[in-house]
């Protein structure tokens, strides 16, 4: 049996902060719309974190780890949004939208790194692509919400 662990807790973990930067994201916003769908972006995470533990159970000789390679990046990234958020504003709502945005991506890209490496060729890929693909439809929402609410300028010539 091939050991997975270190690549679904890293996923798992990603998850996890992805969850909190949703969380706060629902915290800083008035916005009603927003709120709702960052908390539901947020029990998303929770509900692939679970599964991804799970299966940390069944792959892996080790318990989840408590750190990942790319929680580091993203715990300095949560604090950055809180810091840069003191009051709310179109330019506040704006930049929380950016930052979830910017989440979701790092999220898809360890995805489809580990996607790419030996966990393809397992059993897991199953489960990973759903993962995978629950975040990029909440990545596409994100985006679709960002650009009802600060669409692009034009460009008249």
């Amino acid at each position: 049996m091939e050991n997975f662990g270190k690549p679904l807790n890293r996923l798992m973990k990603i998850c996890l902060e992805t969850k909190e930067i949703y969380l706060h994201a629902a915290e800083q916003t008035n916005n009603p719309e927003l709120k709702s769908r960052f908390r539901t972006i947020a029990e998303r995470r929770q509900e692939i974190a679970q599964e991804l533990e799970n299966e940390i159970g069944t792959h892996s000789r080790v318990h989840p780890e408590e750190q990942g390679d790319l929680l580091g990046f993203l715990h300095r990234s949560w604090m950055g949004l809180k810091a840069a958020i003191p009051h709310m504003g179109s330019s506040g709502e704006k930049g929380i939208i950016e930052a979830c945005r910017d989440h979701d991506q790092a999220a898809l890209d360890a995805f489809d790194d580990e996607l790419q490496g030996d966990i393809l060729y397992s059993n897991l890929k199953t489960c990973l692509v759903k993962c995978r693909t629950a975040i990029s439809e909440d990545f596409q929402d994100i985006d679709r919400l960002y650009l009802e609410h600060f669409p692009p300028a034009s460009k008249e010539i």
